[in-house]
């Protein structure tokens, strides 16, 4: 059931994100949309790297 829950949550996301691209499309060039999602995803990279070090600290 959890997972059911997560995924709903991770669709909605994806479609509200999207929305969002969409909107801003006009606005901001593709490439640079791009550029900012790479950046996001290293971050979010980086944040997990930290998160795992972390716990096999505490383990």
């Amino acid at each position: 059931m959890r997972c059911l829950n997560i995924l709903a949550s991770m669709k909605d996301f994806l479609n509200n994100f999207f929305d969002l691209c969409r909107e801003y499309q006009e606005e901001i060039p593709p490439q640079k949309m791009a550029e900012i999602l790479r950046d996001y995803a290293d971050r979010l990279h980086q944040m997990q790297d930290l998160y795992v070090c972390n716990l096999k600290e505490v383990l």
